[in-house]
Parts: structure tokens; C-alpha cells; sequence
């Protein structure tokens, strides 16, 4: 890439065992000069290895005490997905040649912003300064450990970093969704037949629901493999010397995992770019989970707002498809 060598991981067992059989080797990351630019050196993309990986560390303890995934966020999500169904309501089914990305960052924006500023929250913070302390009050406490070695800046830039990544990622991914749901409108009528079987008309989709939507599920998995985000392939480097599959690879080598390669492994499944869900379903109509589905990495990388893309990603899809039909 440029004048410096890179290695272009594909494949289902390529990338699987460079990420699960040798993640300390692959446990590296270059430094990329315009994000050290833009961030000044803080947060997740900051060229000090031993920082950014106790930042990653933290982030997902913190995300996990903080509820990431619980039912507090889901029925945040849950407001944010009925207040997109108001807006889209409001169009009379008169839309134009629009883009509805900007809405849909912005529900996804709110679907985390809203947990932070619920009432319920609200109440229990005296004054402005407390309403700031939770993340920082986090880091402190992560401060007492002589490891530590990032700074409020780096706090700062790691929020900012996960605001900016998810909430984009979330959002076009929903809207790849629905594009292809328009192609294919008879997957898009199954879905809303589950949808109708198991919620009902009168009540709102739930996190709980899910586990009784297969096809639906299916749908979901299927549609993510297919899409590609801008995170999907984000670099790695070789923390120290490896003889990977035959290969000698020197120690801070750029490395690239190609997750659509992954998905779209002919080893893994018959016709890979067919739209069918049922590659997700078992004989009995059951969801079944793939090994080979990495849509959120694996291992040591993993991405650490999973539990809440997944939410989002379910109630938003249902809760427009419970009241909208898109052609």
C-alpha cells in the first residue's frame, strides 16, 4: 500500500485463525498519520501500542457496568425507533429521491445520548458537574492502577471515536437494509408476517421478541453480511516476527482482514452472494448461528458495542417494517 508492504488476509479459515489462532501475533496496529493527525495522538488511534490496547480494555468493562446491551438501552432504543416511525409518518408515503441516512445517525445518536440524559437519571444528578462524572469518575478509579497511562484527553477522543464510529456504521447499515428489503419485497412481506404474528398491530416491537422472530433474525445476519462499512476492514500489524500458513511475515507489517471475502466464502455455503435467508434457518425453521459470521470481527478486536448495534439493528428494522412497507 504505497511504498509500505501489506498483507491482504481472505477467506473464512485465513482470517478465523489469524484472528482466534494467532491474536497476540496479529495484536498490533499501524500508526495511519491522518487519524494521529486529527486525534493529536489520543484515544483508539493514538501510535502508543501499550495505551490504546489498556483504552480498549477499558472501554469494554465500562461499556459493560454502564448497561451497554441491558434492558435500560434497549428501551432507549425502543423510543428512538418509534420516533423515527412519527417522523417517516408525517411524509404521507411521499418520500422524494431522498437519503435517509441523516435521520437514522441522528436516532442512533439519540439511542445513546438518551440513556445518558433519561429522567430517571436526571434525578439522581445535583448539578451540571455530576452529569459529566460518570465516564471520567470510570477513569479515575482506572487511574489507581500503575499500568495506567492515558490521560482525560485520551477519555475525551475514545468517546468521541465510538460516538462517531457507531452511530454512522449503525445507521448505513440500516439503510443498506432497507434498500435491499425494496429489491426484495418478498422477503420484506415474511418479515412483516412474523412481525404481525408474534407483536401484534397494537404494541411495539421488543429487544425479547427476537428470540421468537427466526426469520427475521435470519434476515438481519444475512443482510449484514453483504454490507460493507467503513470500519470493516480497519488495519492490524504484526506485533512481532510469524510463519503464518507458510508465510514469513515480519514483525510490523500491516495487516488487513477482508470481512466481505469472509462472508462471501464459497467454502462456507452454497451461492454466498444469493439473498437467502434461510442459510440462517435449520430444517425445523430455527435460527442457527455461523461460525462463519464475523460482521462485528472476532477475538481480541471484537467490536465493543455489538450488544447495542444488535438491538438497534433489530427494533429499528421492526418497528419501521411493523408500519411501513418500502418499494
Amino acid at each position: 500500500l504505497g511504498l509500505k508492504p501489506v498483507v491482504v488476509l481472505c477467506r473464512y479459515e485465513v482470517v478465523k485463525d489469524a484472528l482466534l489462532g494467532h491474536s497476540e501475533e496479529f495484536g498490533g496496529r499501524p500508526e495511519i498519520p491522518l487519524l494521529v493527525q486529527l486525534s493529536k495522538d489520543y484515544g483508539f488511534v493514538s501510535s502508543n501500542e501499550k495505551k490504546w490496547q489498556e483504552l480498549w480494555r477499558f472501554t469494554l468493562s465500562t461499556l459493560r457496568d454502564f448497561g451497554m446491551g441491558k434492558n435500560c438501552m434497549s428501551q432507549r432504543v425502543q423510543q428512538e425507533a418509534q420516533h423515527s416511525v412519527e417522523l417517516l409518518a408525517k411524509l404521507k408515503g411521499d418520500m422524494g429521491p431522498v437519503h435517509p441516512g441523516p435521520c437514522g445517525r441522528q436516532r442512533a445518536h439519540n439511542s445513546l445520548m438518551g440513556y445518558v440524559w433519561s429522567p430517571d437519571l436526571a434525578a439522581a444528578w445535583k448539578s451540571t458537574q455530576t452529569i459529566l462524572n460518570p465516564l471520567p469518575t470510570a477513569s479515575l478509579q482506572e487511574k489507581s492502577s500503575l499500568e495506567n497511562m492515558y490521560s482525560n484527553e485520551d477519555l475525551v477522543m475514545s468517546v468521541f471515536d465510538l460516538f462517531g464510529a457507531r452511530t454512522v456504521t449503525t445507521s448505513n447499515v440500516l439503510v443498506f437494509f432497507l434498500l435491499i428489503l425494496a429489491k426484495y419485497p418478498h422477503i420484506q412481506a415474511k418479515v412483516q408476517e412474523e412481525i404481525d404474528a408474534v407483536v401484534g398491530t397494537g404494541c411495539a416491537p421488543r429487544s425479547e421478541d427476537k428470540l421468537r422472530m427466526p426469520y427475521t433474525n435470519a434476515v438481519i445476519h444475512k443482510l449484514q453480511r453483504f454490507c460493507r462499512t467503513h470500519m470493516e476492514n480497519f488495519p492490524w500489524m504484526t506485533a512481532q516476527d510469524i510463519v503464518f500458513r507458510g508465510h514469513t511475515i515480519p514483525k510490523g507489517t500491516t495487516v488487513i482482514p477482508v470481512f466481505y471475502s469472509v462472508h462471501t466464502d464459497p467454502t462456507q455455503r452454497e451461492n454466498p452472494k444469493e439473498v437467502n435467508p434461510g442459510h440462517f434457518l435449520d430444517e425445523k425453521g430455527k435460527f442457527r448461528k455461523r461460525e462463519s459470521f464475523l460482521a462485528f470481527s472476532a477475538g481480541k478486536w471484537m467490536c465493543p458495542g455489538e450488544a447495542l448495534a444488535r438491538i438497534e439493528l433489530f427494533l429499528f428494522l421492526t418497528t419501521l417494517l411493523q408500519s411501513f412497507t418500502f418499494q
